[in-house]
């Protein structure tokens, strides 16, 4: 029951987070993209989301969760790699038991 739970809060924190990245791109992309606009002047509109992108982003500290959670996954793939090259160094005639017979 404890165990079910567990993988529950898991799978959801997952998601969260990957909606939280997914904010974070777009915003980022949105701000990038518009940065060089024709404005209007006042009461542009392409500015005004501008805006509001980036108070929503500051306002939440996106940017050192963001930051961590980059530094994170490199972590991981570098893990990752050198997990792999050691389970390839690892496996010789004799660690798989292979039986040579001529």
């Amino acid at each position: 029951m404890a165990n079910t739970r567990l993988r529950k809060n898991q799978i959801f924190a997952g998601i969260f987070s990957a909606l939280f990245l997914l904010m974070v791109v777009t915003s980022l992309f949105y701000i990038s993209s518009n940065l060089q606009h024709s404005c209007i002047g006042e009461d542009c509109p392409v500015c005004e989301e501008m805006h509001i992108t980036w108070q929503t982003m500051t306002s939440v500290r996106i940017m050192p969760v963001f930051v961590a959670f980059v530094i994170q996954m490199l972590f991981a793939a570098l893990f990752s790699i050198i997990l792999f090259s050691l389970e390839e160094c690892a496996r010789t005639l004799v660690s798989l038991k292979v039986e040579l017979l001529n």
